[in-house]
This record gives structure tokens, C-alpha cells and sequence, in this order.
């Protein structure tokens, strides 16, 4: 797989809209050592922890979402999926509910599909692909980022 600043970006900004749109403050940083965007926000304490872990669920399906929309795939698949386990293990648990996966890899696609469904939603309803193609392409160029593939 090609890394590319664009993708990488592409990807984080679904994860920030979708957290956006959900209430939450996302940031978006650049690490310009390892050429890599990374994506941060808080857990609100302002809503139950079920309904908030829910939304993380959903925040980390967006940049899964954003790679569907544009047509490419990131790392940060993978990680978003490790990160999706431990927070729906952890809904499991508070909800009650047994987790019947042992590893991140071994869930199926059907565990997290409500999540990523209402991640491609909400980044259909802030403008889909034309949006995070305009976002992408103005951070790259504000911040003078030479999108470069390694």
C-alpha cells in the first residue's frame, strides 16, 4: 500500500466531522517528523457513557467511512479497527452484553456496520466527498504539506 499525506489526511478529517457533528471538539495535529496526521478529541462527560461510547464507535468509523467515499484505503484502517474492538468491548460490558471476539481482526464487519453506516451518513450530510476533497486539499495547502508518497 502507498502512503500518502492526502489519504492520511482524507481519512483523519472523516473521524473530525463525524466527531464534530456528534458534539465533540476534535483537533487535528501533523506530526511533521513521521509526516503523519493524527486525530484527538475528549469523551463527554455531559452524556451517558453508553450513548458516548457509541459515538466513539462511530467517530472511529468515519475515517473507514472517508477511505469508502474516496476510493482509498489508509493505514489507519487497522488502527481504527484495534481502536473500535476496545470500544465496543467496552459497551459490552457496561451494557451488560457478552463480547464473543478475542482480537480486533477476528470481528466481523457486521459487529461495527451500524457505526459505520451513521459514520458514512453523517459525512454524506456535511457534503460527502466534495467537502473532504475541498478540506483535504485547503489544510495541504495552507500549511504548504507536499503531499509525497513512502
Amino acid at each position: 500500500m502507498v502512503r500518502s499525506i492526502r489519504i492520511i489526511l482524507m481519512h483523519e478529517l472523516g473521524h473530525f466531522f463525524c466527531a464534530k457533528e456528534l458534539g465533540y471538539n476534535p483537533r487535528i495535529t501533523f506530526d511533521i517528523e513521521g509526516r503523519n496526521f493524527y486525530n484527538t478529541f475528549e469523551s463527554r462527560d455531559d452524556i451517558p457513557k453508553e450513548i458516548d461510547l457509541k459515538n466513539q464507535a462511530i467517530i472511529t468509523c468515519g475515517g473507514m467511512a472517508a477511505e469508502e467515499i474516496f476510493g482509498k484505503e489508509s493505514e489507519g484502517f487497522w488502527g481504527d479497527v484495534a481502536h473500535l474492538f476496545e470500544v465496543l468491548k467496552e459497551l459490552a460490558a457496561i451494557s451488560g452484553k457478552q463480547f464473543p471476539y478475542e482480537k480486533p481482526f477476528s470481528m466481523e464487519a457486521k459487529v461495527y456496520a451500524e457505526y459505520y453506516d451513521q459514520a458514512k451518513k453523517l459525512l454524506e450530510k456535511i457534503g460527502g466527498k466534495d467537502r473532504l476533497e475541498y478540506v483535504t486539499d485547503f489544510m495541504l495547502d495552507k500549511y504548504q504539506i507536499v503531499d509525497k508518497e513512502f
